[in-house]
């Protein structure tokens, strides 16, 4: 086939609707992947995304292939079992729709939105890396919803695979990934220890800085900087409307409660009102030596002939090392314990936030607006560096 009909038909509507039906086979993938990866008391380590086939999990019967057509089974099903009629979530539909509708989009954006900038093999190149990119952030997104999990299992090798992958476009350098990966570990590190050391409490948990130093390997420094702060303005304007929701919701029915006699004794009100318990002290000696650490980092490069590069690595290095060895680890609570899979109450948890004791029923995860920010500067990075003259 020409060049010039290779051409039309990747800038063809045809090729968006075939890139939409391949992301909705890979949100059916992910589906599998958001509910098999993540820890359960019956599989402490998750569970194997191959085996055992799709199957009902209240009858138990296998899935048949024709009822694994990602959206439409779900649709002519009416969201129900064939066998025995119990209700699949909606989520199903929504995951597999959302994912076929960023693979579409990544290859408008990747293919027909440069088709005068760059030659079409590498467009196509870049749709999928956008599309593996995309299909990482679903995943990422639905877990940490559900289980305020950000799995080791997905994140350390997405760091590797997206630094490979990022060193194949042409804007990119073979240290920008490394760098980025730093930045983002290193960011959340900073804040989380800041945050221990002012407020007392933990906040951030280093699950968002292997998500950061994901986001880091494919699209350098900037993109860990806009998916912080970005995702940071993001969660205000959701998460603060909600908080006053809420508020003036416990409101009315505190004072329902006590109208119909229910107020209780107020111990549980003195309990919420409680301040947390002080912090030991080597948590906080901890969280000084990684702030140590980092400045040292960052003066190396700005006051020595000290490549970024190597300061990024020796960085990127001593937090795996950390996060494997346990070369930092001092006492902790049992709850940050037992989120990382050292208790048996959480046994095989590859990495929670560790700050479950800090979040109310019905609090957000800070992941799901990492990625979201992270994925919109996929898409909007070139045309911003464009506008700025970068």
């Amino acid at each position: 086939m020409e060049t010039a009909q290779l051409e039309a038909l990747a800038t063809s509507p045809a090729a968006l609707a075939a890139a939409f039906v391949l992301g909705a086979l890979w949100g059916s993938f992910a589906n599998v992947c958001i509910y098999r990866w993540p820890p359960s008391p019956e599989h402490p380590h998750g569970q194997s995304v191959v085996a055992p086939g799709s199957r009902c999990g209240a009858c138990g019967k296998p899935v048949r292939w024709y009822d694994n057509v990602p959206i439409l089974a779900w649709l002519w099903l009416r969201g129900r079992c064939r066998d025995c009629g119990t209700q699949f979530s909606a989520r199903y539909l929504l995951v597999e729709a959302l994912t076929g509708l960023l693979f579409a989009t990544v290859w408008w954006f990747a293919v027909d939105a440069r088709a005068a900038l760059e030659p079409l093999d590498l467009r196509v190149v870049r749709a999928a890396i956008g599309a593996a990119f995309a299909w990482t952030m679903v995943v990422v997104i639905f877990i940490d919803l559900d289980h305020m999990l950000i799995l080791d299992r997905l994140t350390l090798p997405s760091v590797a695979g997206f630094y490979a992958l990022g060193v194949v476009l042409p804007e990119r350098t073979w240290t920008d990934g490394l760098i980025g990966a730093a930045v983002g570990l290193a960011l959340v590190r900073v804040v989380a220890d800041l945050f221990l050391l002012l407020r007392g409490k933990h906040g951030l948990g280093m699950g968002d800085g292997k998500l950061l130093a994901v986001v880091g390997a494919l699209l350098g420094w900037k993109g860990p900087v806009v998916a912080l702060f970005g995702g940071a303005a993001v969660a205000v304007v959701v998460v603060v409307p909600a908080m006053l929701v809420r508020g003036a919701l416990g409101r009315g029915a505190g004072a329902d409660g006590a109208a119909d006699g229910e107020g209780g004794d107020g111990a549980d009100g003195a309990d919420a009102d409680a301040p947390p318990p002080p912090v030991p002290w080597a948590e906080r000696r901890l969280a000084l030596w990684s702030l140590a650490v980092v400045a040292a980092a960052v003066a190396a490069v700005l006051l020595t002939p000290l490549p970024p590069w190597i300061a990024a690595l020796a960085l990127v290095a001593l937090a795996l090392a950390d996060d494997f060895l346990g070369l930092t680890d001092g006492p902790e609570p049992a709850d940050a314990r037992a989120a990382r899979g050292d208790e048996p109450a959480a046994a095989g948890v590859d990495e929670a936030h560790q700050a479950d004791d800090d979040l109310a029923p019905g609090a957000l995860p800070f992941g799901p607006f990492l990625a979201v920010t992270a994925l919109f500067w996929w898409f909007a990075e070139p045309y911003v560096m464009f506008r700025l003259g970068l």
